[in-house]
């Protein structure tokens, strides 16, 4: 090959290489959206849980459970009109039926994108985990915190 056609071929490539300015491309900004938080009312929080722990010991079964169940539904039915009691039958391990509940509260259930929110709103039979009373049930007010959690949320996102 001679010089010249190397010539011609490098002087083509890099004519066909070379960039053009390439044209800026301006980044679409999005107003921003302003969220509103609610401030967290420790009264508020205290109420929910001291009634929930009012019932005694939320045992599956129990008047206690019962009753916090009935309120926990009738509580929603404040927030949102959509409130499904969920039950089925349950075998316990120590060979007792029961009837299992959970309380489903829907917020705009037409909507695609929804946030699903769980609580333990019932306590344990027995404190194993207690030094001194293991045998007896719980008030469990560690857990009314997460029912509590669900309650003020929900008052939150009502429709």
């Amino acid at each position: 090959m001679s010089y010249q056609t190397l010539f011609i071929i490098s002087t083509l490539l890099i004519i066909g290489c070379s960039s053009e300015p390439q044209q800026k491309t301006k980044a679409i900004l999005k107003p921003k959206v302003k969220i509103e938080v609610p401030t967290f009312n420790a009264d508020s929080a205290y109420a929910f849980v001291a009634k929930q722990v009012s019932f005694g010991p939320r045992v599956i079964s129990s008047k206690g459970w019962e009753n916090c169940a009935i309120w926990l539904e009738k509580k929603f039915k404040t927030y949102t009109s959509t409130v499904i009691l969920q039950q089925a039958p349950i075998n316990t391990y120590d060979g007792k039926n029961h009837t299992l509940k959970n309380i489903i509260a829907s917020f705009s259930p037409e909507k695609n994108n929804r946030v699903a929110l769980f609580a333990h709103w019932d306590s344990r039979h027995i404190a194993d985990h207690d030094t001194k009373n293991q045998n007896k049930p719980i008030l469990g007010a560690n857990g009314s915190k997460w029912s509590w959690s669900a309650n003020r949320i929900s008052k939150t996102i009502q429709y």
